[in-house]
């Protein structure tokens, strides 16, 4: 079965009066997204003058900066509108743009299409303004199987071989585009990072010290599948010859996340049965761009394949922690909207006897009955481990 692409989930949600709230980090394809919407509509007969497609980043939006502004603007242009569409891109450089939105709803009929790269987005303002008259689609780069699809001549027979490519560039729509012009890809990521950094972040936050929070980034995407704990990170900080305190190193993690440059992946008691502070994860929302920060300098498979994974488990719409079983570890806890439970381990390879035993000893201690799966890049004919499926990578990227 076809998965639907962002732009049929959206669609099936058309004029049923909520906001459609498209999130992601930058250079995702939010953009992108939105431009479809428009051709789409053009193309089913919606008239130009019906769609009011704005982009905040753009310079002709640039005098447009709080919700007055908006508006005023967009309230000339839907008069005497029976029906407009509504396409904000990067609203949330528009300060309190939400109570234009919600201004909207009350005094004409609109249907709302809005994207954030910042995950304040979807603040407390909004969320009570609108009252549950919201859906969020998260935007994550696109799946292997996509990238495949895209690679000129590429069949799927071949996806074993392309697979370290889209483990080295990730999945952004920049590494699809110029999946046969390699070169150009460390340029055109490291932009999309500093946008990245500079507008969601810094210029966001108004945050002093951008070395500090580059150097802070760096430390996680070289961190990736590692626990990170304020000791270690305030240690990797000195080294560098960056000093702060902990109050501060909280708030520019807090900062990187809500970027949507890195997700957190809080640890859960599997036994207990309730997450943990400390010690959490960070997997970054590209794994293209963590590489470029490293300089593809100790591109081990272990933790790539971890956030590969992280980020395809996401995608599906499980949340996902990392599980604790008392000095054991299990990498991810994925639990979708129905409350369905998969238990996931990540390993390289299981060839040696003594690297599987290993790997396959905490999920062999889970004491609940919930189904486990131990991810590897092998090719075997074991389907499973005593009950644990046995699955490769790849096969599972390309699956539903």
């Amino acid at each position: 079965m076809k998965s639907e692409t962002y732009l049929e989930k959206i669609l099936k949600l058309r004029e049923n009066d909520t906001v459609k709230v498209i999130t992601g980090v930058r250079g995702v394809g939010k953009t992108t997204l939105l431009a479809m919407l428009e051709r789409t509509l053009k193309a089913e007969g919606v008239p130009s003058w019906q769609i009011i497609a704005m982009d905040f980043d753009a310079m002709q939006n640039d005098e447009i900066r709080d919700f007055h502004q908006l508006y005023d603007s967009v309230y000339e242009r839907i008069q005497g509108v029976p029906h407009a569409y509504l396409l904000l891109d990067e609203v949330h450089r528009v300060e309190g743009w939400e109570k234009a939105v919600n201004a909207f709803f009350v005094g004409a009929p609109v249907d709302v299409y809005v994207t954030g790269s910042h995950a304040g987005i979807l603040s407390e303002d909004f969320t009570k303004l609108m009252a549950g008259r919201y859906e969020e689609f998260r935007m994550f780069p696109q799946t292997f199987r996509t990238y495949l699809e895209a690679c000129p001549d590429a069949v799927e027979e071949d996806r074993d071989f392309i697979f370290p490519r889209y483990l080295k560039f990730g999945g952004l729509p920049v590494s699809v585009a110029l999946a046969e012009k390699q070169e150009l890809l460390p340029v055109m990521l490291q932009g999309i990072y500093n946008t990245a950094l500079m507008r969601d972040v810094v210029q966001r936050y108004a945050v002093r010290d951008p070395a500090l929070m580059d150097s802070m980034a760096r430390f996680l995407a070289g961190t990736v599948g590692k626990p990170v704990s304020a000791k270690r990170l305030n240690d990797y900080l000195v080294s560098v010859g960056r000093k702060t305190t902990g109050y501060t190193m909280d708030n520019y993690l807090q900062m990187l996340t809500e970027s949507n440059l890195f997700c957190r992946a809080r640890r859960y008691d599997i036994r207990g049965k309730a997450h943990l502070n400390g010690s959490e994860k960070f997997y970054m929302a590209d794994i293209g761009l963590s590489n470029m920060l490293r300089g593809y300098q100790d591109l081990e498979d272990g933790p790539l394949l971890e956030n590969v994974v992280y980020l395809e488990l996401r995608r599906r719409g499980f949340s996902v922690s990392v599980g604790k079983l008392g000095s054991m570890e299990v990498d991810f806890v994925a639990v979708n909207a129905e409350g369905r439970r998969i238990y996931y381990h990540v390993e390289p390879s299981l060839q040696d006897a003594g690297v599987r035993k290993k790997a396959l000893r905490p999920l062999k201690s889970i004491p609940d009955q919930y189904e486990k799966v131990i991810l590897s890049m092998d090719r075997s004919d074991v389907r499973d481990f005593d009950g644990i499926r046995n699955l490769n990578i790849v096969d599972f990227l390309m699956g539903e």
